[in-house]
């Protein structure tokens, strides 16, 4: 192949690797055709398992364009902040998979089964890092409607995408066999059909199983609940404009007003931060209000509270009122949302960006997000965290027998967030085995069953209040014990095995 003709040809490859790309973007909601994942994914890997690609550098482009593709539609959200800080994050959510599609081997009977394991890793290592990890835009997202959740109980959202890749790389390698021959007596010799038609049979096997795993067990009793939602228009530059505290705090208590107090609700559910106090929590006005809804129905009452700490930081906090008035329970978010709630490093980014609009850093809490309260033990998330499956394992772990969400999405016009959000929140459900309850100021609400389901949810930027009669459960699903460690170890394991054999191989052809 002339040097002219190899350049157009990568050219074409990378241009039908970030084509690919795009397409898999449009698994994830709120397109939601979780189908195009795997056909966007068997078309990579076919590129990548191709003869003609057989060098590092050029895994890298098509890695990265494959990665750019689908960053630049599920990632989009962040244009409306900064266009700037989309491209770079665009960019470096890309390098992840370039990474790795340039250190799998090239031999694409090896990489036929490492580069999977090295996308798995990719996609838990952009979970992680940088500062705390970025689960949205994720493909593991765009399975939330689709049969691979069920994986979710086994080892959380990672094995969804371990198998995802997986098998398309199975099956790009099965149709780049049968290409490779004319006959198909040939491609479909013993040998390869009893190896081919195993691994189906192990992979059919798993999603069978995890159907029928443990999902947290029958319920010991059921919580009558609601989950409040104000409503109001969307997006940052409205927010910022026209809305005050004080208009979402009066929407949330008129909204609640309309309960329908013959349903005997045991369980009020507010949105993050639609209580944004002065002062001290317990000495506020606000705060009085507050009680004095959950007296009037006689239920446990969970809002989000602001409350400042100093000039230059504030609390994000889940405060629990009982049903006679008294405060029972505080817990601060864990899980923090970088350039949004915190500014890392605030005096080097300062000087590349405007950052007026977090002139506060919110102070990161350290508890595991359940609260004793006398319907039980509740797990609690609050907002960016729901997509991050350890948060929910860690409040169900320490006794939660219900998961609630509680979050705020109004600063984004478009649904992109919100609906990604409500995905997480369908796996986080699946994960950990409970039942689950999220409300928003504008959207999305929910009630979710522990097999994903969502049974009730409210529309974008409407009141609404949401009814859910939620099992409380404290049995455990195997995330719950292992968490994602299994399927990292086994992701590593495959890739390790896969560099021997290319390492040793290349040794005997020298030899």
């Amino acid at each position: 192949m002339t040097k002219n003709l190899f350049t157009r040809t990568i050219i074409i490859l990378v241009i039908i690797s970030f084509l690919s790309g795009l397409l898999a973007a449009l698994s994830l909601p709120p397109i939601g055709f979780w189908e195009a994942a795997f056909v966007a994914n068997i078309i990579f890997f076919y590129i990548m398992q191709s003869h003609k690609v057989s060098k590092h550098t050029t895994g890298f482009l098509l890695g990265f364009s494959f990665a750019a593709g689908q960053f630049s539609l599920s990632l989009f959200w962040t244009n409306h902040f900064t266009s700037f800080g989309y491209v770079i994050l665009l960019i470096v959510e890309s390098l992840f998979f370039a990474v790795a599609s340039y250190i799998s081997p090239p031999n694409h009977q090896v990489g036929v089964i490492a580069l999977p394991a090295l996308f798995c890793l990719a996609e838990y290592a952009r979970d992680n890092w940088p500062f705390g990890g970025l689960p949205i835009g994720s493909l593991i997202l765009g399975q939330a409607n689709g049969p691979l959740i069920n994986l979710a109980r086994l080892g959380g959202p990672i094995a969804i995408a371990f198998y995802l890749y997986l098998v398309s790389s199975l099956i790009a390698y099965a149709l780049h066999y049968i290409s490779a021959h004319r006959r198909l007596a040939t491609a479909l010799s013993l040998d390869k059909l009893i190896k081919t038609a195993s691994c189906i049979a192990v992979l059919a096997g798993i999603v069978t199983y995890s159907f029928f795993a443990p999902d947290g067990g029958k319920p010991s009793y059921y919580v009558r609940a609601v989950a409040i939602q104000g409503g109001g228009k969307r997006g940052l530059g409205y927010i910022a404009k026209q809305i005050a505290p004080m208009m979402v705090f009066t929407k949330t208590i008129e909204e609640t007003d309309k309960i329908i107090a013959s349903r005997h609700p045991q369980l009020i559910l507010w949105p993050e931060d639609v209580v944004s106090v002065e002062n001290s929590i317990a000495d506020s006005p606000l705060t009085g209000k507050v009680k004095a809804e959950a007296r009037k129905f006689r239920a446990t009452l969970i809002a989000g509270f602001v409350a400042p700490d100093g000039p230059k930081h504030f609390y994000n906090k889940l405060v629990a009122i009982s049903s006679h008035g008294k405060i029972i329970g505080e817990f601060e978010k864990v899980h923090l949302v970088p350039f949004g709630e915190y500014i890392p490093d605030r005096s080097f980014f300062s000087k590349f960006a405007d950052l007026s609009a977090v002139p506060k850093d919110a102070i990161r809490g350290h508890g595991s997000g359940m609260l004793q309260t006398g319907l039980g033990k509740l797990a609690l998330l609050i907002s960016y965290e729901t997509f991050f499956t350890d948060r929910g394992r860690s409040g169900v772990n320490a006794g939660g027998g219900i998961l609630l969400v509680s979050t705020n999405t109004a600063s984004y016009s478009s649904s992109q967030v919100p609906s990604q959000e409500l995905a997480a929140s369908q796996i986080q459900a699946v994960a950990e085995g409970r039942a689950l309850l999220q409300t928003a100021t504008t959207g999305y609400s929910a009630w979710i069953t522990p097999r994903g389901q969502v049974l009730k949810s409210s529309t974008l930027g409407k009141p609404d209040i949401i009814y859910a009669n939620l099992g409380y459960r404290n049995g455990k699903t195997i995330y719950d014990i292992f968490g994602s460690f299994p399927i990292i170890a086994t992701a590593t394991l495959l890739f390790i095995i896969a560099f021997i054999i290319q390492y040793r191989d290349r040794h005997l052809e020298e030899g």
